[in-house]
């Protein structure tokens, strides 16, 4: 799935890190620029540790400071009207 262009391949990129390929392998795999591929293995790796910490993402201020983690400032705040 990876090595073929489609519009499920973006989906299919978190999903092979997680289980364990590395930007190198999935950058052979698709041709994807690793610095692309970088930025979404830092999103996969935040997305993965609020999954699990079960942590208030209000209380923990994680919103306050989204610059630097991928997430817009003004998308951020907005999702938590």
């Amino acid at each position: 799935m990876l090595a073929r262009p489609d519009s499920e391949r973006i989906f299919a990129i978190p999903e092979a890190m997680r289980n364990g390929l590395s930007v190198a392998q999935i950058h052979e795999l698709t041709h994807i620029d690793p610095w692309f591929l970088h930025c979404i293995s830092g999103l996969v790796e935040t997305e993965d540790r609020l999954g699990f910490t079960g942590v208030d993402l209000v209380q923990s201020g994680f919103w306050l400071k989204p610059s630097g983690r991928g997430f817009p400032i003004a998308r951020s705040r907005a999702s938590l009207n």
